[in-house]
């Protein structure tokens, strides 16, 4: 009897390297999108972001993060991510 192979789980990608930090699904949409550029940062192309979208059982997820242009290469930083938060806790 031969023995049938495990299938291998997709490794999941660092969220630094992964380049949607957020997908947005079927009955899902963008709630909102804040970035600050702060005025010491501006040189350097810095950016804070914060992505929310609303889920389709009303409930938000939220993922905030740094971002900047590095020799015309996005790079992204202290990823920080809210699985599910109610609109009335984020207000």
């Amino acid at each position: 009897m031969k023995k049938t192979p495990k299938k291998a789980k997709p490794k999941r990608s660092h969220p630094e390297h992964d380049q949607y930090l957020m997908r947005i699904g079927k009955g899902e949409r963008l709630y909102k999108f804040y970035y600050f550029r702060p005025v010491a940062g501006r040189r350097e192309n810095f950016e804070y972001r914060i992505l929310t979208k609303e889920k389709t059982d009303g409930m938000l997820e939220m993922v905030s993060y740094n971002f900047k242009i590095v020799s015309g290469v996005p790079q992204k930083s202290a990823i920080s991510r809210v699985p599910e938060v109610s609109k009335e806790q984020l207000e």
